[in-house]
């Protein structure tokens, strides 16, 4: 008996110096399987709660991040607009403006690669989500030949061969004119005015240049009345001020339209249309050529197989500079050795952007379609690596140059599998090509050729499969973010992250080398301001909110856990008093099993004393 007592005493014992030395309760499911079960529920609670602390502030450096670019990008968007605001005012002179535009140009792409290269944890943060919109759809009451949408998207005119409507997505208003016959070019600017040329009708003469003012409703001649026109080619500065146009008409060099006398070769001519005096290199060039003017009119680049007396074997790239002192710097900027070169834009600082399957740089021999970069001193770089002979259409450079946008139906960048006709980006300051939608309908863009983008790529205008014009918002749809914070479908926080080209429009695109360009810049602007203030202000109430839900999280996991320990957790008071118990109980159970060890030894010396004597 007392020997069963001992043991089970010896193995209190143990269980006491177990929960003494783990400080826990329950060390194992005999010990209390109904306690346990509790304690490890409240415990993977608890875990949870501390983990969705942990996301909350990673999800709270992520918007911080965000924030802190808003932030500098608001900063800029100040100054761009006390810019605009100086360049609007009528004492400066064309040279200031430029000077102002200069800035006003870097800061905007600043803006750009802040937005493009923002990231946290390799997630853009201004990327938003690639969405396919709902088209605004307009009958025109005539088989769509054409559409053009002005650099801004606000304006799109859908013609056929002598009628055209012209759209302005923002008011609703429209406008109806006749060409009078098919226009061999169409262009439409920022403010809704066309600009065309007549191919030689009976109701305008020969090869006029005509534009058609939007508000006015009026039709006026840019070129010479008196004196057939063979007109070329023909381009506007981004800003409105400035015509440059080929034509084998003599016009007198800082003469106007009426300054003209017969014809002769073909010369580059670029006008300046508030005061409607034209200059001339008087140099000729070859009859057709592209053009490309500078978004404040300052450069224009043409193609061209000659300069002057001066021929080439095949057809390569030239600018000039033109001022009110005339045009100079008349020069060749390309040596292809072949011909091959599409020419898209020059840009203020003159640099230009071409396309061309030639191997320029050494970096193209297997002949594919890129896109090439030449600098003002007619370094050229190599800006795609399409290892493809792909197919562009639509193809617009942004007035700043810092983008282009295309329609291909070709896999450019692995996500075209299936072959519609999509819109796709390269960014010029990045490097990076992405795919901006991703149709699996072949009539969303019918045809890439009938269809024109915006100069910030924002818009689509394309004809539809009935012959109705579609107008497309591609711009990337805001993103919502979930951040887990608790548990199950309840233990969520939403953010937004919006795409900086649906939060700001016109990147890119603003310029303020004109009065003109200047104010339309400064509406913008200050829209532009009011919908950053807007997302900073979302912004900032999710942060609010996370800070709210990571003290309550803090509080409830050391709530949870505190319970867990109440549950699991030995009371060490209790158990060394245990201790004691026991202990006195052993050594007491020790005490009497030794006295009854000696019992047999008692009785052994009993009877040996008492034994017989010898």
């Amino acid at each position: 008996m007392v020997q069963r007592k001992l043991a089970q005493g010896s193995q209190a014992l143990g269980n006491v110096f177990e929960r003494l030395s783990t400080g826990q309760r329950i060390n194992r499911a005999a010990d209390d399987a109904a306690g346990l079960a509790v304690a490890a529920d409240l415990s993977s609670r608890a875990t949870i709660f501390r983990r969705g602390s942990l996301n909350i502030s990673d999800a709270v450096s992520m918007l911080s991040i965000k924030d802190g670019a808003l932030e500098q990008v608001g900063v800029m968007l100040t100054r761009m607009q006390e810019l605009a605001q100086q360049a609007a005012n009528g004492s400066l002179g064309a040279g200031q403006r430029q000077s102002l535009d200069r800035e006003f140009a870097a800061l905007n792409d600043e803006i750009l690669r802040i937005t493009s290269s923002t990231k946290f944890n390799d997630r853009q943060l201004f990327a938003g989500a690639q969405s396919v919109s709902t088209p605004s759809t307009f009958s025109t009451g005539f088989s769509i030949g054409d559409t053009v949408t002005s650099s801004n998207g606000q304006f799109v005119l859908a013609r056929d061969a002598a009628n055209a409507r012209i759209y302005d997505m923002e008011s609703g208003t429209i406008r109806t004119f006749s060409f009078g016959a098919n226009p061999e070019n169409v262009i439409l600017d920022d403010s809704g005015n066309v600009i065309f040329q007549e191919a030689g009708s009976a109701f305008f003469g020969d090869d006029r240049l005509r534009r058609y003012n939007f508000e006015a409703e009026e039709l006026t001649t840019l070129t010479n009345e008196a004196n057939p026109d063979t007109l070329k080619n023909f381009s506007i500065s981004a800003d409105g001020s400035t015509l440059a146009f080929t034509s084998s008409t003599n016009y007198t060099d800082g003469g106007t339209i009426d300054s003209a006398s017969g014809t002769g070769g073909v010369r580059l001519y670029v006008m300046d249309l508030a005061s409607g005096v034209i200059r001339t290199s008087g140099e000729e060039v070859t009859a057709g050529a592209d053009i490309a003017i500078s978004a404040d009119g300052s450069k224009v680049a043409l193609e061209s197989s000659q300069i002057g007396g001066d021929s080439f074997a095949q057809t390569e790239i030239i600018s000039a500079s033109f001022s009110s002192n005339g045009i100079s710097n008349f020069q060749r900027r390309t040596n292809s050795g072949a011909g091959d070169l599409v020419l898209h834009s020059i840009n203020n600082n003159g640099e230009l952007i071409l396309e061309s399957s030639r191997d320029l740089t050494g970096e193209n021999a297997a002949g594919s379609s890129q896109f090439f970069r030449v600098t003002s001193d007619n370094s050229t770089t190599q800006l795609t690596q399409f290892d493809g002979n792909f197919t562009f259409n639509g193809t617009v450079v942004d007035a700043r140059g810092s983008a282009i946008y295309l329609i291909s139906r070709d896999d450019l960048i692995g996500e075209n599998s299936a072959g519609r006709n999509q819109l796709f980006s390269i960014d010029l300051i990045s490097g990076e090509t992405k795919q901006l939608t991703n149709y699996s309908d072949t009539q969303v863009i019918t045809s890439p050729v009938l269809a024109s983008i915006s100069g910030d790529g924002r818009f689509i205008s394309t004809r539809g499969a009935a012959q109705e014009l579609n107008y497309f918002n591609i711009s990337p749809a805001t993103e919502n973010v979930d951040f887990e914070v608790g548990m199950g479908s309840l233990g969520g926080i939403s953010a937004t992250l919006e795409s900086i080209r649906t939060s700001l429009s016109g990147l890119g695109t603003l310029i303020i080398s004109s009065e003109d360009s200047a104010r339309f810049a400064l509406n913008v602007l200050g829209n532009n301001l009011d919908s950053l203030n807007t997302v900073r202000g979302r912004i900032g109430a999710s942060l609010s909110r996370l800070s709210t839900a990571q003290s309550l999280l803090d509080s409830q996991s050391l709530e949870i856990e505190a319970a867990a320990r109440r549950v699991r957790d030995a009371d060490i008071a209790s158990e060394s008093a245990e201790l004691v118990r026991i202990g006195i109980q052993q050594s007491a159970a020790a005490a009497v099993l030794a006295q009854a060890n000696q019992q047999p030894a008692l009785v052994l010396e009993l009877l040996g004393t008492s034994g017989p004597q010898n």
